[in-house]
């Protein structure tokens, strides 16, 4: 039983590229829209480097801050769709490439995890 029937209860040819093509898309919106998130957050923090936030640009930032949290999560979701439904989880299969983008993912997501219990608090 393939991993698209066993988990998704898909049968037939289709459903395999179905799902690929469906996960890749949420995968790239996700980074879209987490990579805008950040560089906007970035650019209000960065534009007051040397003043405080004021109260309505610290909102800004932590709704950002929450948009980006919520793409790491997409991220996760639909990568490890993707890792799925292309190697299956065998180990042997794993190029890479592919385990540099699950490192990075992985640094990205301690980075949120830094600003949401570190940085943003104070």
């Amino acid at each position: 039983m393939s991993f698209e029937t066993a988990f998704f209860g898909i049968s037939g040819d289709g459903a395999a590229p179905l799902l690929i093509d469906a996960a890749t898309i949420a995968h790239l919106a996700a980074m879209a829209v987490g990579l805008g998130s950040a560089v906007f957050a970035d650019w209000t923090v960065l534009s007051r480097i040397a003043l405080p936030l004021s109260a309505d640009q610290l909102a800004v930032v932590r709704r950002a801050h929450r948009l980006i949290t919520a793409s790491l999560v997409v991220l996760w979701l639909s990568g490890l769709s993707l890792l799925a439904l292309k190697t299956e989880f065998e180990i042997a299969r794993l190029t890479p490439k592919l385990v540099a983008k699950l490192g990075t993912v992985a640094m990205l997501t301690l980075t949120a995890s830094a600003m949401t219990y570190i940085a943003l608090p104070l």
